[in-house]
């Protein structure tokens, strides 16, 4: 089994102009989510890369829209994803494999 800790709009850089729009909505939540990324983050159980992936980074870099509101994932989201679980999940499938 395999966890994943998806991306929201208090964890991308830069934003659309959109998604500006939205992280502005809720706003209020932002402290929590940051908590809750960081606190994850310094875990050392999570951070030892076995079961649980941190993907709260999967969208930064990028300026392109990706979500629909504040962490619901538009299509080319969705497909960033399901990239990286895959690239996470190949070298266990690809051992299983042999």
């Amino acid at each position: 089994m395999r966890f994943y800790l998806q991306p929201t709009l208090f964890s991308k850089e830069p934003l659309s102009p959109w998604e500006e729009h939205e992280r502005a909505l809720v706003a209020a939540g932002e402290p929590l989510y940051r908590a809750v990324y960081e606190r994850l983050g310094s875990d050392p159980e999570l951070a030892s890369g076995g079961r649980f992936h941190d993907l709260s980074d999967a969208l930064s870099g990028d300026g392109a829209p990706f979500f629909f509101d504040w962490c619901h994932l538009s299509e080319a989201g969705n497909r960033r994803m399901a990239e990286r679980i895959a690239d996470s999940l190949s070298p266990r499938l690809e051992a299983e494999a042999e």
